[in-house]
């Protein structure tokens, strides 16, 4: 039974690197800004997305990965959750907003990205993160029940969002809809799992082509969207 369970994983791994080689290999035009004349985009494209100097406290996050991700029963990309570090390290929000806490490593990292700035991150009451992580951070406040209802019930506490991460792969249409009216020019709205299943890739879909947001970046493993309206509303596929 063992034998046959790690045959599977070994299976499902190599198709996962499989799978992963092709969206490379597909989106390889897309890479380091080429072709990118916005100088918007291709500042963060090149100096944010594609950065890969350490940053302070990624030693720190990462042994916090080695130390959590196996006793919470989830896993997390120690890929995506650095980009994340580095986009509140650009944005410099005031407040953060993390839907779908999981096993807690992005909220971890958004909180030591920017110190100061308080996190509140929600999920149901099947939330798989270790009450220690969040132990040493000041800064973060996990809530756990029904994220529709903790989400409406704290949203009149928020004069304005800065940064938004959602990161419980599913369509949330309702929640966007209450979300937007507390955008403003320098918010960012960062959804995972974007191409993660049929569902996901229509939510993206119609996120892209709303006339209220801005310009917009398909890294496949997660999308950003920022709400600039004075910049010209523009798409961008990254081969992140």
């Amino acid at each position: 039974m063992f034998l046959w369970n790690d045959k599977a994983e070994v299976c499902m791994s190599l198709k996962e690197s499989l799978m992963r080689a092709g969206v490379w290999c597909r989106r390889f035009r897309h890479r380091c800004g080429y072709g990118v004349h916005s100088p918007f985009a291709f500042d963060l494209i090149t100096r944010v997305i594609y950065e890969r100097l350490p940053y302070y406290g990624y030693e720190y996050l990462d042994q916090c990965c080695k130390n959590f991700t196996s006793s919470s029963g989830g896993s997390a990309s120690r890929k995506v959750c650095r980009l994340l570090f580095r986009l509140a390290n650009e944005m410099q929000p005031r407040q953060m907003l993390d839907l779908g806490t999981g096993n807690g490593l992005p909220a971890l990292y958004l909180s030591m990205a920017v110190k100061k700035c308080p996190v509140l991150t929600l999920d149901e009451a099947d939330c798989l993160a270790d009450a220690r992580m969040f132990s040493s951070c000041g800064n973060v406040v996990s809530r756990v029940g029904d994220m529709p209802y903790a989400l409406l019930s704290c949203l009149p506490s928020f004069e304005s969002l800065d940064f938004v991460h959602f990161n419980a792969r599913r369509p949330e249409r309702v929640l966007w809809e209450e979300l937007l009216v507390k955008t403003h020019g320098r918010t960012l709205f960062v959804i995972e799992g974007i191409c993660s299943s049929p569902a996901m890739k229509a939510w993206w879909t119609d996120v892209v082509a709303d006339s209220r947001t801005g310009i917009t970046f398909d890294l496949y493993d997660l999308g950003l969207v920022f709400f600039d309206l004075k910049k010209i509303k523009q798409h961008y596929v990254v081969n992140f």
